[in-house]
C-alpha cells in the first residue's frame, strides 16, 4: 500500500514538473529590433496579434486563432475575440462580434516615455461600440491593449507588435 502511494505521488510530481516547465517556456516569436518597432509606430503602420484574452469576469485564456489590430495607410482594422457582459443599448443582433469591424475616422495620441514604452490611444468617431482604445507598446516587441466599450465590460489583450509592410 505504501508503495502505491509513493508511485501515485512521484507521478503527481512528474506531471507537475513537466506542465511548469512548458508553462515556463514561450513559443511565441517576438520581434526583438527596436529601430523597427519605433519607426513602424511613427508611421502608423503597426500590427498587434494577440496572444491572451483577459475579460473584466472570468480567467484569463490564450487567444485560439489570429486576431490582431492593423493600423496601416490612415485605416484601422479591429478583428479580436470578445468575452464579456453585454448592457442595455448593445447591438448584439448585428450577427458580428463587438470587436470585428474597420474605421477610417479615428483619432490617434502617440506618447513615448524615457524607457521606450509607447502608449498610444485611438479613438473612433465612426464605430459607436468602442470608446477607446489604449496600446502600451514596448520595445522588445511585448504589447498591451485595454478597450473600453459603450455598452460592454471592458476587455484586455497582451500580445506582440510589429511592423507592417
Amino acid at each position: 500500500m505504501k508503495k502505491k502511494s509513493s508511485i501515485l505521488y512521484s507521478s503527481i510530481m512528474l506531471l507537475g514538473m513537466a506542465l511548469l516547465l512548458n508553462a515556463c517556456g514561450s513559443t511565441k516569436n517576438i520581434p526583438a529590433n527596436t529601430a523597427t518597432i519605433t519607426q513602424a509606430i511613427d508611421s502608423s503602420k503597426w500590427k498587434f496579434t494577440v496572444n491572451d484574452v483577459m475579460p473584466q469576469y472570468g480567467t484569463s485564456r490564450p487567444a485560439n486563432g489570429n486576431y490582431d489590430v492593423v493600423l496601416s495607410n490612415n485605416k484601422l482594422t479591429v478583428y479580436l475575440p470578445y468575452f464579456g457582459r453585454a448592457f442595455s443599448g448593445a447591438d448584439i443582433l448585428s450577427g458580428t462580434g463587438p470587436l470585428n469591424f474597420t474605421s477610417v475616422d479615428f483619432t490617434t495620441d502617440k506618447l513615448q516615455n524615457k524607457k521606450g514604452q509607447w502608449t498610444i490611444t485611438i479613438k473612433t468617431n465612426d464605430y459607436r461600440e468602442v470608446q477607446t482604445m489604449s496600446f502600451s507598446f514596448y520595445s522588445n516587441g511585448r504589447a498591451n491593449l485595454s478597450i473600453i466599450m459603450s455598452n460592454r465590460s471592458p476587455i484586455s489583450y497582451t500580445g506582440t507588435v510589429e511592423a507592417v509592410k
